[in-house]
């Protein structure tokens, strides 16, 4: 388990099925990688697609959303990596999983 991570980078890599780039782990702010079958965002919209994905996914149409809306009303949520090395790598959240 890893608690009270800073979670900086969402780790992703070409689907070996060539459905596109998945998620499969996280960089923490310390610079360790923590790799998981599953990872879901918990932190809010903005920084998960702009910081974590460093911007790669992005749309006109979810840019848009964003440039419309100030930074107090985007969406929240919560990240967590499933799988090899579980965590929920927020800034905020503690981590719970089996390792």
């Amino acid at each position: 388990m890893h608690y009270r991570s800073r979670v900086e980078k969402i780790l992703t890599e070409a689907d070996p099925a060539g459905r596109g780039d998945r998620a499969v782990g996280e960089t923490d702010a310390d610079g360790s990688e923590h790799r998981a079958d599953v990872v879901i965002s918990a932190a809010d919209g903005h920084a998960t697609i702009f910081d974590m994905l460093e911007g790669r996914f992005i749309s006109e149409k979810i840019r848009g959303y964003y440039e419309k809306r100030s930074p107090a009303n985007h969406p929240h949520g919560v990240l967590a990596a499933v799988g090899r090395n579980p965590c929920l790598p927020t800034p905020y959240a503690r981590g719970v999983g089996a390792g």
